[in-house]
């Protein structure tokens, strides 16, 4: 495809110093038209992106203020719950533990008292199985943590995965 500039009166363009004849790449020309009909633009968080926001405050000045307040408000509260059940979570976390130790002193205890008393199968069994309680409630919690653990590092190699392939989706790119 070629295009022939024509010389006017006005002010030099901007092939004014260039030939007079211009080739264009139709591949070239069909992969910018690609490029441009697939630009995307996200934004996430908890405020509108700044040329919302700008959008905004121009139909309605003092907006902008107002939905940074809100959002400050919101946030707010959410931390206020968050700290809240993190309380609560430590408390019955302690409540459960003051009592597991309640039982399993009261069983040992009980078990003690069984064997001295002269009741030895009794007394042992009693033992025996107040100490594989806890031997096991302790190796359950090792497994249920590490489990959690390594779910927790699974997603944030996930998540910085994603970003990396985000980052190479960038025009401009270099690594």
């Amino acid at each position: 495809m070629t295009r022939n500039s024509q010389k006017s009166n006005k002010s030099p363009g901007p092939l004014s110093n260039r030939d007079q004849e211009i080739t264009v790449n139709p591949a070239r020309v069909e992969l910018i038209q690609k490029i441009v009909r697939h630009e995307l633009s996200i934004h996430s968080g908890p405020l509108p992106a700044p040329e919302v926001l700008e959008h905004y405050e121009r139909i309605l000045p003092g907006a902008a203020e107002r939905i940074l307040a809100m959002a400050e408000a919101q946030s707010s509260h959410r931390m206020g719950l968050e700290k809240q059940t993190v309380k609560t979570r430590n408390a019955n976390s302690r409540v459960g533990m003051w009592m597991a130790y309640t039982l399993s002193a009261g069983t040992i205890a009980a078990g003690i008292a069984l064997t001295m008393m002269g009741r030895d199968v009794a007394g042992l069994t009693t033992l025996i199985t107040a100490i594989a309680s806890l031997v096991g409630m302790f190796i359950y919690n090792q497994h249920t943590g590490a489990k959690e653990r390594d779910a927790k590092r699974a997603a944030m190699e996930r998540e910085m995965e994603q970003a990396k392939d985000q980052q190479k989706k960038l025009p401009n790119n270099e690594p």
